[in-house]
């Protein structure tokens, strides 16, 4: 059996948590939580695990942490976190200090997809700064951002050159975007 690197796992438990989002979601307003997870893949040879913030209140953010840090030390695979950081806290500098000593945090991400989160945040000096200072912790950024920000996110790349990055969600791309089927599709490839 082929092992796998389990990249990008969401643990939802209503009962500690609450995740705003989830509200406008009520397919997936249920918990999900390491049992599940294991329960749902035991057929397979599961190597590695990371958790990734499930946007919690931000009042939470640091019970999310030991949340999932608690889980990693508990679990019989080794696994890992991306948690969520408000990249425009007062407190960022010395939250992202903090952090980096967790041996199981491996990166962060601040959601840039949300509704309150204008367009072409992320090229911010102030964002782009604190970017390059998460590099420098030798902590990964994830992306989550809307489709139509994609160049933003490639000049953010390209101005943080010792900045690890994971683009979440393939980029949130609208999959019609390939498909043959539709012709307003095939006038936008011609």
């Amino acid at each position: 059996m082929e092992k796998i690197l389990d990249t990008h796992i969401h643990l939802f438990d209503l009962k500690n948590f609450n995740y705003p989002w989830l509200d406008l979601f009520p397919q997936l307003k249920r918990d999900f939580l390491v049992s599940d997870y294991f329960n749902t893949t035991k057929k397979f040879d599961i190597e590695s695990i990371i958790f990734v913030e499930a946007n919690v209140d931000e009042t939470q953010l640091n019970k999310e942490i030991e949340y999932l840090t608690n889980i990693c030390k508990e679990i019989h695979i080794p696994g890992g976190i991306i948690c969520s950081i408000n990249i425009f806290d007062e407190e960022f500098y010395t939250t992202l200090d903090k952090i980096a000593e967790n041996k199981y945090i491996k990166g962060v991400r601040y959601v840039l997809h949300m509704d309150n989160i204008p367009p072409k945040t992320c090229l911010k000096d102030e964002f782009i700064k604190k970017v390059q200072y998460i590099g420098s912790k030798n902590l990964i950024f994830e992306i989550c951002a809307r489709m139509i920000e994609l160049d933003d996110i490639y000049t953010l790349v390209k101005s943080c050159p010792d900045t690890k990055f994971v683009l979440n969600h393939m980029g949130n791309i609208n999959p019609n975007l390939f498909s043959y089927k539709s012709q307003e599709n095939l006038q936008l490839i011609n």
